[in-house]
């Protein structure tokens, strides 16, 4: 193909539609060194492709922020885990009666305290005592 331009003449392989005449109109598209390039994306085309990165950057960023906030907690817990041992080392023995368990067993004891809770009345399961009977 060849053409003029205000810098004198041009030519260039461009790729027609089959059947296209010589001497027909053909819509050629340049970049900014004036090669020859494809056409730009449709306006449809580029708020798809806004609107995909757009969500995947927020999934992405969702997902980062879910799985450092669970690190942070699993390494929190560890630690607190740890600490709770240490201190249940140092008070055992005043709460259970029992010396040296924990020393003997070569290391922290965790310990997993369930609490029921009754939450209709407010107070503890079992927190309250069956009536004596009384004989006269």
């Amino acid at each position: 193909m060849k053409w003029d331009d205000a810098n004198g003449h041009r030519s260039a392989v461009v790729r027609v539609a089959a059947g296209q005449r010589e001497g027909g109109h053909v819509r050629i598209w340049f970049d900014g060194q004036g090669r020859v390039t494809s056409p730009p994306i449709r306006p449809e085309a580029a708020v798809s492709a806004g609107l995909a990165v757009g969500g995947g950057t927020a999934v992405g960023t969702a997902a980062a922020a879910f799985a450092a906030r669970k690190i942070v907690r699993i390494t929190v817990d560890r630690h607190r885990l740890v600490e709770w041992g240490r201190e249940w080392e140092r008070v055992e023995s005043r709460w259970t009666g029992r010396t040296g368990m924990t020393a003997r067993a070569g290391g922290t004891r965790l310990v997993a305290v369930r609490l029921a809770v009754d939450h209709g009345r407010g107070g503890r399961r079992g927190a309250q005592r069956a009536p004596r009977e009384h004989t006269a």
